[in-house]
């Protein structure tokens, strides 16, 4: 189960009570974006238009870089 804590910066994303990744807000052209972080030995990151869709990268990348090959 995925749950999101905020200490008011940014975001904590936790799957089963494991951190899998974080969500930083940061401000361009007058619009605030969320940008997505994974790191598992490399850091992987992109940029959304809302916290929902950063959180659902998160998860999905997670699984992605967590899943045996094959």
């Amino acid at each position: 189960m995925i749950k999101v804590k905020t200490n008011g910066k940014d975001w904590k994303v936790y799957r089963d009570g494991e951190e899998i990744g974080f969500v930083l807000p940061w401000e361009n052209y007058g619009r605030t974006w969320y940008r997505g972080t994974i790191i598992y030995g490399l850091i992987y990151s992109s940029s959304f238009e809302t916290l929902e869709e950063a959180v659902k990268w998160i998860e999905n990348k997670s699984l992605d870089l967590t899943r045996p090959a094959g």
